[in-house]
């Protein structure tokens, strides 16, 4: 909401294939954000996941490289979200129900409530652990392989990218004993420590995990390769292509990326925005884009 400002409203008319979507966003000082999908309110904003399937890259996407393991989640979490209504829910469902465990864990710890009852979370907890570890574990096999490819031609086959998924628990039965034996210490923190909410993504390149030994070079051209992948991967399990968004994209790239991306860019069927401070910084033939220009919040042709 701008300063000064008691609200906003937004409002977008997507088209995908033959079906057109209307999406408005209303929001007012000190309420919640509404949501309407044609016409109709939603109860969640995870509503709009998949109406509308989007690959963003921004400066703030280098986090999946170089950030905590719960950025690797997220940019994970993002990508089957879109693809898996299913996958969607086990995962709300999953976090919402770990969230009233990690409560009853401290209100134990206070001697609020009882041990005993941490019992029916944990059998809640179990069938989602196991649904949402295979499906990471598939996504990430076919998201890595996509990946790789993508980066040997950024590089002219210079290097190699190993992607893996590093699950907290490998599957149910797993996650049962673990997380018995971890109760104690649970009960000492007040906060659950087993589970797929600690689980994380690594990225080699050379043998090299990219996190501690890649060069800022580097990382910026895995991410890319990483993002492009997503693309990919949406348009072959969709059969449609994302739209795509790039924020701020030269600020991270050198030119010779830069160029290599909108090459790529331009060879498939993606609608693409591009945000940029200067056009002359992108050194490309701006006679190929409708140029837009925001001035004091106002869009100019």
């Amino acid at each position: 909401i701008r300063h000064g400002e008691d609200g906003f409203y937004l409002k977008a008319d997507f088209e995908v294939g033959k079906h057109s979507t209307c999406v408005e966003i209303l929001n007012r000082l000190g309420g919640r954000k509404r949501i309407r999908v044609d016409g109709k309110f939603q109860h969640k904003i995870s509503s709009l996941i998949g109406y509308m399937r989007v690959v963003l890259f921004s400066p703030e996407s280098l986090s999946i490289v170089k950030g905590s393991p719960g950025d690797r989640r997220r940019f994970l979490d993002g990508v089957i979200s879109q693809l898996s209504p299913s996958y969607l829910r086990a995962l709300q469902t999953y976090l919402e129900v770990l969230k009233q465990r990690n409560e009853l864990l401290k209100q134990i710890r206070d001697k609020r409530s009882t041990v005993d009852l941490l019992d029916p979370w944990d059998v809640q907890l179990t069938p989602l652990v196991g649904q949402i570890v295979e499906t990471r574990a598939h996504f990430v096999e076919r998201l890595g392989k996509i990946a790789g490819g993508g980066l040997q031609i950024l590089t002219q086959g210079s290097e190699m990218l190993e992607t893996s998924y590093a699950p907290n628990v490998a599957n149910q039965a797993e996650y049962v004993s673990k997380l018995k034996a971890a109760r104690q210490y649970d009960l000492l923190r007040g906060m659950t420590s087993v589970g797929p909410h600690r689980d994380d993504l690594i990225f080699s390149i050379n043998q090299q995990e990219s996190k501690r030994f890649a060069s800022q070079g580097q990382q910026r051209t895995l991410t890319l390769a990483l993002k492009l992948a997503e693309l990919q991967l949406i348009r072959e399990i969709t059969g449609e292509f994302p739209l795509v968004l790039l924020d701020d994209v030269a600020s991270e790239l050198d030119e010779r990326r830069t160029l290599y991306l909108f090459e790529w860019l331009a060879e498939q069927d993606a609608q693409v925005f591009v945000t940029t401070t200067n056009v002359d910084h992108l050194k490309l033939d701006v006679s190929l884009f409708q140029i837009l220009k925001v001035q004091d919040g106002v869009i100019v042709h």
